[in-house]
């Protein structure tokens, strides 16, 4: 179905300046065109093609960014299975090793040498908090995983709200006649775009900005929505693991650094302030710490853990492969010292 921006990881590119762009995502938006993913029939969802492979990315037989699994778990392995959006799917700067859910089934094995683990990496561009749960239902909860991580892309319907509030189109980007035609020119007439709403930016004035109760009213729908898929995946047995996610638009920066990092994020939601995309960001975390703690999973906290430096972000959201490497270890080392019967405070 179509994927609103609100609920797409945003994409981009850091530049040797540290500018964020927009040409990250195009590697997401040639994968499409290539028909490299497509929707399965019985649910609708996106998934790879199975066997296919982009850039440096390979998708399994089953459509999956991870090694071959076999729908009937070997007896003494442990599976792990990973739902959500381009968080979780990684960088395609790199093979499937690069991505934290890799990291994490390596941090565990060296912490657990004896023990024999499998994966799936489920996620895909753009899956929110509905396209997870019925993930789950239709397709993962069959392989039977002992443990379920769930990050869903968050932003609720912020678009809707902009549209009410200050007449927002529905649309963030139309492009011309000639980026229609031409890559390069389209490339370069988006990053055009960025620029002119980063100056923008400057001033809040015409952007959606939220009162306190307008964010509780923006995240209890997706609140409840988790609430329900953390509860049916532990009924089925997995232990869930939630993470809370950062972004390199950060409140430890100067007013013209956050605008300066923000640039694919308002290219895709031109209607957003910069206090409103930090807001969203901590109430959606606010979610995640309160359904962990109302269900009981285990949450791995990634906020500040990360400077927001071209290091670690490709773009205003996305992970380069040296933060997955990090979240990959730290989430590892979260579930190791639960299979030893400690506390995860991490």
């Amino acid at each position: 179905g179509a994927r609103d921006a609100t609920d797409v990881g945003t994409g981009g590119r850091v530049e040797g300046n540290g500018r964020d762009t927009v040409d990250e995502r195009h590697s997401e938006s040639r994968a499409w065109e290539v028909d490299w993913f497509g929707l399965e029939r019985w649910t609708g969802l996106g998934r790879m093609r199975p066997g296919a492979r982009y850039a440096s990315v390979q998708s399994n037989s089953q459509g999956y960014r991870s090694p071959e699994v076999p729908l009937k778990k070997p007896a003494g392995t442990i599976r792990l299975a990973f739902l959500g959006d381009s968080f979780a799917f990684g960088s395609w700067k790199g093979g499937n090793e690069t991505t934290w859910p890799f990291h994490m089934l390596e941090t565990l094995r060296l912490a657990h040498g004896g023990r024999s683990y499998d994966y799936i990496n489920a996620a895909m561009p753009g899956n929110g908090i509905g396209h997870v749960t019925i993930q789950f239902r239709e397709s993962i909860s069959r392989f039977r995983p002992d443990v379920v991580a769930i990050a869903p892309g968050a932003s609720g319907n912020a678009a809707d709200w902009a549209r009410v509030k200050i007449g927002y189109s529905g649309i963030h980007y139309m492009p011309s006649w000639f980026a229609r035609r031409s890559g390069l020119f389209g490339w370069i007439e988006k990053n055009i775009v960025v620029v002119l709403r980063q100056l923008r930016a400057l001033s809040d004035r015409g952007k959606l900005k939220f009162e306190p109760h307008e964010l509780r009213e923006l995240s209890k729908g997706f609140q409840r929505k988790l609430c329900d898929i953390v509860s049916e995946c532990q009924r089925s047995g997995a232990l869930v693991v939630l993470l809370t996610r950062e972004s390199k638009i950060q409140r430890c920066q100067g007013k013209l650094t956050q605008i300066w990092s923000s640039g694919s994020r308002l290219f895709y939601q031109p209607y957003m302030s910069i206090p409103a995309l930090l807001d969203v960001k901590d109430e959606f975390n606010r979610v995640y710490r309160e359904v962990a703690a109302q269900t009981g999973a285990p949450l791995v906290d990634l906020t500040g853990i990360l400077p927001p430096t071209k290091v670690y972000f490709e773009d205003s959201s996305h992970f380069t492969p040296e933060a997955n490497r990090i979240i990959g270890e730290r989430v590892g080392r979260a579930r190791a010292a639960l299979g030893r019967g400690e506390l995860c405070g991490v």
